[in-house]
């Protein structure tokens, strides 16, 4: 098996995509485990802009390819769903917060 640079950066991207996806699933256990934080929610923020960013990388690596890399479901390869998965985890990671309740702080004074 004979394979070229190209195929290596494919395959790496997809692994950290894969990565991407357990960050954010690990965020949201924490919040099943020790309840809703913020900090939960910011880590699958943040884990979801570098899945978008990786996944935009492998998008732009296959503007000028007519076949993509892997079979294509529903006409979307897997690259481009999991783009859409990260924004989607974005937005409802930002409309959770939006409905967060603020923790109950007392005044220092």
């Amino acid at each position: 098996l004979k394979h070229s640079h190209a195929d290596f950066i494919r395959r790496s991207l997809c692994l950290l995509q894969r990565a991407a996806f357990v960050n954010i699933g690990i965020a949201l256990m924490l919040n099943l485990l020790y309840g809703n934080r913020i900090a939960h929610w910011a880590l699958a923020i943040l884990s979801s802009c570098a899945g978008s960013a990786v996944s935009l990388r492998q998008i732009s690596l296959h503007l000028n390819d007519p076949v993509g890399f892997g079979s294509a479901f529903y006409g979307m390869h897997m690259y481009t769903w999991s783009f859409l998965a990260f924004i989607a985890t974005i937005v409802g990671c930002a409309v959770v917060l939006l409905i967060y309740p603020e923790p109950e702080t007392t005044p220092i004074l």
